[in-house]
């Protein structure tokens, strides 16, 4: 739950993949995004904005704590969630390690009641920060990855949250321009073709997705070609 969670006193460092996977966490943070806008919560205590994060708990990892926080922040109840890089930093004099975590929230229940009254969605980061040195550093971080990668530029399609935009990564479908150029039905070939239990609701998100408009409102007839489509790839299906 949110505390002074932050390292200070020393600059951040961000850790090579193979190094950070060595660490003995404290902290889990998470830049979570919901419709398309990114979440950050208030303390109960405070006037100022932050990232949902905190402590890792005794016996717990990173990225169970990412999963904890996630919820006790939020009220998140249906996500995914992924870690992008570790950091080291010190705090009250000793060496500290965090995670940061990306997560796509699908549904929002009821905010627990913990330590946060509110929670916000901005497109960018927001004023009056809690931790205005830090945070931006881990915001930033997390952007400037999925940017670089064509990687956010699909997750704000339509129907493609984080997971599916995984598997098009995966399948060698960087970005939405070579996405739309090669259609739903091949680029669901490419991921059942790793994946081979990808199922017709994914076909039906590729498909809305190209057509940009949420999967539920596909035309009848065209979802009824992607499903004589996906049945004769998948005969026990039928």
């Amino acid at each position: 739950m949110a505390q002074n969670v932050q390292p200070v006193g020393a600059a951040i460092e961000f850790l090579p993949e193979h190094l950070g996977d060595q660490t003995a966490y404290t902290f889990a943070i998470v830049v979570a995004r919901y419709h398309n806008s990114w979440i950050w919560v208030r303390h109960r205590d405070r006037t100022t904005w932050e990232l949902p994060a905190g402590h890792l708990e005794s016996g717990e990892t990173a990225d169970q704590a990412a999963n904890r926080e996630l919820y006790e922040e939020t009220g998140a109840v249906s996500f995914d969630i992924k870690p992008v890089v570790s950091y080291r930093g010190e705090l009250n004099g000793s060496l500290v390690y965090g995670k940061v975590f990306i997560a796509e929230i699908h549904e929002l229940g009821a905010l627990p009641d913990f330590e946060i009254k509110e929670i916000c969605s901005f497109q960018e980061i927001p004023p009056n920060l809690t931790y205005p040195k830090l945070q931006p550093l881990f915001y930033q971080y997390v952007m400037n990855q999925l940017d670089e990668s064509g990687f956010i530029a699909l997750t704000r399609m339509p129907n493609i949250g984080i997971t599916l935009a995984e598997h098009l990564h995966e399948a060698g479908i960087k970005n939405p321009e070579e996405f739309r150029s090669i259609g739903s039905e091949k680029a669901f070939l490419r991921i059942q073709a790793l994946m081979p239990d990808a199922c017709l609701s994914q076909l039906y998100a590729l498909e809305g997705a190209i057509q940009g408009i949420r999967w539920h409102s596909l035309d009848h007839g065209r979802k009824e070609e992607l499903r004589f489509f996906y049945n004769q790839l998948n005969p026990s299906s039928l």
